[in-house]
């Protein structure tokens, strides 16, 4: 057999690897068998100097180094079990001790430099989660938790990488509180030593962030930590939350990143200790001059507005002016009117507001395209359903002969549009629009609403529209001829001059 062929066998026999020494000279080391010896008697702990080293070196596979790493750690447990990682008065024990110490503080930083590789990831975390894990309940003092902690923030906090699958693996510590807690305080750290934001790192945040929503307590329990030595409250961990989040938004973002941000409010807010010190931020983006931002930041007050008692003046006024005529032909038309929908539905809303905004969507849905007209009357169908007084923009007692629409469109205050004095004849000349769904929406209006709130399309455009018509048509023959031919060509069609 060759050299090349043993060492092919060697390298496909499982815990064998083969270590260059020289250009032709290879020494075959068995891992298996290291790690035996290792096992075996305590003795054989200097061992763990040359597995240490051969993870350092890169001369393990994946497989080997996963059974490298297992066995170091196990040896380590080991001697926590033995009591060899406590203070002793007697000498040989103390030293024996300390080199452990010195020996788990190499194995913690060969296995946070590994953590880098990615292809080494899913073998090298959960070992230092474990280990992290180990301390807290042991309280050995030499196991650097700070440093694991610190790379596990490093790793997700990514500034050049997209980690929403590694996210997505860490998830099951995430229901840990007092994990979280540690996690989110060096990351709010790093935020503080970053100077930039991109679309990566947002990613990152956004998507950590809603991992641990879908897994916030409402109450911390002693069985939710990682420790059961941990003493954690439910106002300590939404503090942490709310110093990441504040360290994020410390610093310029850009306006698709703010929109992400203002998008994530909804679930970012019920996780702060007091998310009213976020309204000066969300205020912020309501000032604006892009008006999908301003619209989002409005999604936000308002759910400051309603869930967490903010008091913000002139909150429906606002919403007013920003419904202007362009509106109708924003990319984001379909999410503004959603927003307004829910703005529309709450208890607060004063009626002369309802009068307006009835009337101002009723001209809207005049001048819109088509699938936007289809968008905004359930919009007013809703409201008008929610408010019996609104009827009367519909059936007033008396009729009454006006040159003129009294209702002002380009009044930018509610008061001075006059809206109660109009009516929504806008609804009823849509009544006659050319579009069969159109013509059907409107006419409701000449019918009982009900009590069940009309949905809001997400999907409307000219596409959709025209597939409805045609996946409405019977699939038909139409006759091309009178009397039904025989063959394609017919001597009678040639006559003879």
């Amino acid at each position: 057999m060759s050299d090349s062929d043993s060492a092919t066998e060697s390298r496909e026999r499982p815990g064998t690897s083969l270590r260059a020494q020289g250009d032709d000279v290879e020494d075959e080391i068995d891992i298996a068998g290291l790690v035996t010896k290792l096992l075996s008697d305590r003795k054989n702990a200097n061992v763990l100097c040359d597995l240490l080293r051969f993870i350092q070196t890169d001369d393990l596979d994946e497989e080997e180094l996963f059974f490298t790493v297992g066995a170091i750690e196990k040896w380590f447990l080991q001697q926590i079990d033995d009591g060899f990682m406590k203070s002793s008065q007697v000498e040989s024990k103390k030293k024996y001790g300390e080199w452990i110490a010195k020996q788990m503080k190499a194995f913690i930083g060969v296995m946070c430099q590994k953590a880098s590789i990615e292809d080494y990831s899913d073998i090298i975390f959960p070992c230092l989660i474990r280990l992290y894990k180990l301390e807290l309940e042991t309280r050995t003092k030499h196991i650097e938790t700070g440093k694991i902690i610190r790379k596990v923030a490093t790793h997700l906090c990514s500034f050049e990488e997209d980690r929403i699958e590694e996210i997505e693996k860490f998830s099951e510590y995430l229901i840990h509180p007092d994990f979280v807690i540690e996690l989110l305080r060096k990351m709010t750290d790093l935020m503080e030593n970053y100077k930039d934001r991109n679309d990566v790192l947002a990613g990152n945040v956004l998507y950590l962030l809603q991992a641990i929503s879908d897994v916030f307590p409402e109450e911390v329990l002693s069985d939710m930590n990682m420790s059961s030595r941990s003493s954690i409250s439910i106002k300590s961990l939404k503090t942490a939350v709310q110093s990441f989040i504040t360290s994020f938004l410390r610093r310029q973002l850009t306006d698709n990143l703010t929109k992400k941000v203002l998008v994530k409010m909804s679930v970012i807010l019920p996780m702060c200790s007091n998310p009213l010190l976020l309204a000066g931020y969300i205020v912020g983006c309501y000032d604006s001059p892009n008006s999908s931002i301003a619209f989002l930041a409005l999604s936000a007050i308002f759910t400051l507005v309603s869930e967490f008692n903010f008091e913000y003046p002139d909150f429906f006024q606002k919403v007013y002016r920003l419904l202007s005529d362009d509106v109708v032909y924003a990319a984001n038309r379909v999410q503004v009117l959603h927003l307004i929908n829910m703005f529309l539905q709450s208890p607060k809303l004063p009626v002369s507001f309802q009068y307006a905004f009835c009337k101002r969507l009723s001209r809207l849905a005049l001048l819109a395209p088509t699938p936007v007209m289809i968008g905004i009357m359930p919009v007013i169908f809703n409201l008008i359903r929610s408010s019996q007084s609104l009827r009367l923009l519909i059936n007033r007692p008396t009729a009454d002969v006006a040159d003129e629409d009294p209702y002002v469109h380009t009044a930018e205050n509610v008061e001075d549009s006059r809206a109660a004095e109009s009516c929504l004849w806008e609804l009823e000349s849509l009544r006659k629009h050319f579009v069969p769904e159109v013509k059907r929406l409107a006419s409701k209006i000449s019918t009982t609403l009900g009590r069940v709130d009309d949905p809001i399309p997400t999907d409307v455009t000219y596409m959709t529209m025209t597939q409805k018509v045609l996946d409405g048509q019977k699939n038909e023959e139409y006759p091309l001829a009178i009397d039904r031919p025989k063959c394609l060509i017919s001597d009678d069609l040639f006559v003879e001059g």
